[in-house]
Parts: structure tokens; C-alpha cells; sequence
């Protein structure tokens, strides 16, 4: 079975699509498993349909049964779409479209094989899943490093702090160190650079 796995990996398709308007990120993800089943389930439909019309099969049963078969692909058929609008995800998600993916169409780009799978699973996770958010701290401060944190390996080498990047940005608590008992204090040198020693006469 995990073998089986693997293999139906290598089919996984995972579209990143851009929206420059609001700012968001479009995830298209089509499961490999799900594409090889939708495929045996077509080629079940053909073949049932080219074995009726031999058979002489009455068309009663052709349709139920036909009609079950196409029934249960349109069930599986539709793609698992997710929208990011968080911009470290968004910015992670298009470093790793460009990195691994082909582009498809301006704005558009592809990811195929077991890596596009384990970037969705993990972006949906990410996108999907609240933080619990330390008193006094900043929200929307605690939530970008804990999106970082938690990322898996797939996903962790796209990551970019956009907060803590802004020019300008102080952090709220800087870390300091007092000085251990009988450490000196430092001084700094009280005359110019310039000062030049006055000649005595």
C-alpha cells in the first residue's frame, strides 16, 4: 500500500494562480490517487459501454449502471482549491512555485510530484490552523513566528518574516545581559578622536 502511495504521488498537481488585485494567492491541488481513480472509473465506463452494446445488454441496465459510474467520478472529480491571504504564506508559496513549479500562463505556475502534495497538505494546515497567542504580545507578531516554527521541511526553506522585515521595525523587547559581579563596566574613551597632546613649555 505504501508503495502504492509513492507511485500515485508522482501524478500529484498543484497550481499556484495569483490575485494581484486583493493581494491573494490561489492553491489548485489535484491529488495523484484521486486522478488514477478518476481514470480507472473513465476507463470502466468506456469498457462497460463497448461490452453492453456486444453483449446486446438490455439499455435499463447499461443506464443505472452506467449512470452509478459517472455519479461517483463527478463526486471525485473537483479539485481541492485553498486561498491564501496570509503574505508570509502567500510569499513562501510563490517562492516555492518558482523554485519547483513551470509556468503555465502569466501569474500561473505548476508543481508536480510528491512535492506538490506535501506543500499543499502543508499550506492547508498552516492556512487552517489557530494559534493559541501569548498575553502582551503583539498578534499578528506571535502568529508570523508561529507560522515559521511550525512549517515543515517542504515549505520551511520559503519562509520570510514580512513584520519583523519592514525597514524601520523595533522589535518590542530587546535582549540584554546585566554584568556578572565583579565584571567591569565599559568605558568609553571621554577624549575626541582628534584631541592632539598640547606641548608643554
Amino acid at each position: 500500500m505504501r508503495r502504492f502511495r509513492e507511485w500515485t504521488a508522482r501524478f500529484d498537481e498543484l497550481d499556484c494562480v495569483t490575485m494581484p488585485q486583493s493581494g491573494r494567492l490561489a492553491l489548485i491541488y489535484r491529488a495523484g490517487l484521486k486522478r488514477v481513480w478518476q481514470a480507472v472509473l473513465l476507463t470502466t465506463a468506456v469498457g462497460w459501454g463497448l461490452v453492453a452494446s456486444i453483449l446486446g445488454v438490455p439499455s435499463s441496465m447499461v443506464i443505472s449502471i452506467g449512470g452509478g459510474i459517472v455519479l461517483v467520478f463527478l463526486l471525485t472529480a473537483g479539485p481541492r482549491r485553498i486561498q491564501l491571504s496570509d503574505q508570509v504564506l502567500v510569499q513562501a508559496a510563490g517562492r516555492a512555485a518558482l523554485d519547483l513549479g513551470t509556468e503555465r500562463a502569466p501569474g500561473w505556475w505548476r508543481v508536480r510530484g510528491p512535492q506538490a502534495g506535501a506543500l499543499a497538505r502543508d499550506l492547508r494546515r498552516l492556512n487552517r490552523m489557530s494559534w493559541p497567542l501569548p498575553v502582551g504580545v503583539d498578534r499578528a507578531l506571535a502568529r508570523e513566528e508561529q507560522l515559521i516554527a511550525a512549517a515543515g521541511p517542504e515549505l520551511q526553506p520559503y519562509l520570510r518574516p514580512v513584520l519583523t522585515a519592514v525597514e524601520g521595525y523595533e522589535p518590542q523587547v530587546v535582549p540584554s545581559q546585566a554584568p556578572e559581579e565583579g565584571e567591569l563596566w565599559p568605558l568609553l574613551d571621554s577624549r575626541p578622536a582628534n584631541d592632539k597632546p598640547r606641548r608643554q613649555s
